[in-house]
């Protein structure tokens, strides 16, 4: 299966492309990953660009684009799924997406060793006092995400996992009550060169869409709206 795989909807842009076998590994890659605190549009474009050329593949040469959804920064999450949308349009390749928080499950589970039996929580920061959560059950790397207080992620995880993985896991640990009891994976990004090839085989998506899950910050201005005229 010739794969792209890229992410860009958190604190870090990344971008994978290649052969990916049944297993669920690559037999031939070209990755890169770089932390951001902005910019994911101007870095997303030229990475895809160099790791298509390393990997020695052209866009008409792949079967599925793997992307990340969401939740995470509006603009992060828009640059995401609108240039899958463009590369899907152009190609013939499928397209399977997945949410962020399942892309910090399968990296998680990478990173501990001996963690794909074990529960885990995935927390990020989702602004205003709110984070985005899920818990993932044993071995599982798929769960629903929600937008939950830091007291209700705090309250999920008491008694079910002692690995909290993301960017509010140090806060929800804390809320949980004994920050020393969890293991904490703080800074843990998702990386398309390990979900790119965990989920090059899963069933393509008819469309792909985002996930936001906290609505915007701007509002529309109806007072402001001019009436229709009838019609």
């Amino acid at each position: 299966m010739r794969v792209l795989a890229f992410d860009a909807c958190l604190g870090a842009v990344s971008a994978a492309a290649g052969v990916v076998r049944r297993d669920g590994s690559w037999e031939r890659e070209a990755g890169e990953f770089m932390r951001v605190s902005g910019g994911h549009a101007e870095a997303l474009m030229p990475m895809i660009d160099r790791v298509m050329r390393s990997a020695g593949m052209v866009f008409s040469d792949l079967d599925r684009l793997v992307t990340t959804l969401g939740p995470g920064g509006f603009t992060g999450v828009r640059v995401a799924v609108a240039a899958a949308r463009g590369f899907l349009l152009a190609t013939s390749a499928r397209g399977v997406g997945l949410s962020t928080l399942d892309a910090l499950a399968i990296g998680a589970r990478r990173e501990i060793a001996g963690a794909s039996g074990e529960p885990l929580a995935v927390a990020v920061d989702g602004r205003r006092g709110m984070v985005f959560f899920a818990l993932y059950a044993s071995g599982s790397q798929e769960a629903v995400p929600a937008l939950l207080t830091v007291a209700e992620a705090a309250a999920q995880v008491r008694g079910k996992t002692s690995v909290i993985v993301g960017s509010a896991s140090e806060a929800v640990a804390a809320e949980a009550g004994d920050a020393g009891a969890f293991r904490c994976l703080a800074q843990l990004q998702p990386d398309a060169r390990e979900f790119g090839a965990q989920c090059a085989y899963a069933e393509p998506a008819a469309v792909l869409q985002p996930i936001y899950l906290r609505p915007p910050d701007a509002k529309a201005q109806t007072s402001f709206v001019l009436p229709r005229a009838p019609a």
